[in-house]
């Protein structure tokens, strides 16, 4: 699914994970406000994982809503870096020539070692451009 820079955009991300946390805000410098970011805890990162089927306490992915419809893993990678637009453009082209079945499961890999290899917060982070500290805040 291709994602323009204009697009109504919500990613859902796990705010306790530092890895999900520091892609946020690296993503958050780069989009401003053309994408909405909902940490998981919150009531509404609940029910968006819920309604893309993915288990809130525990997710697999991150998510990526746009126009009705969510996307996950790669798709969700890929589509985030169109919205950042310019050369990860490019990135997201690429990355969209391999195999999906490959590289969700390389997404799937990292995803269950994130807090082993990252580490995880003790409190949720929010992106500054959403209100929150940035990404050194625990």
């Amino acid at each position: 699914m291709q994602v323009t820079e204009t697009a109504d955009v919500t990613i859902v991300y796990d705010g306790l994970c530092h890895l999900c946390g520091s892609s946020t805000a690296w993503l958050a410098r780069r989009v401003g406000n053309r994408v909405r970011f909902v940490p998981e805890q919150s009531s509404e990162g609940i029910e968006a994982m819920k309604s893309a089927g993915l288990y809130a306490l525990d997710p697999e992915s991150f998510l990526l809503v746009t126009g009705g419809r969510s996307l996950q893993k790669t798709a969700a990678v890929i589509a985030a870096l169109n919205v950042v637009g310019g050369g990860w453009k490019l990135a997201a082209l690429l990355l969209g020539l391999l195999p999906q079945s490959i590289t969700d499961k390389l997404y799937d890999w990292i995803a269950a070692n994130r807090y082993k290899w990252f580490g995880r917060r003790a409190t949720c982070f929010i992106p500054p451009s959403q209100g929150g500290v940035g990404p050194t805040a625990s």
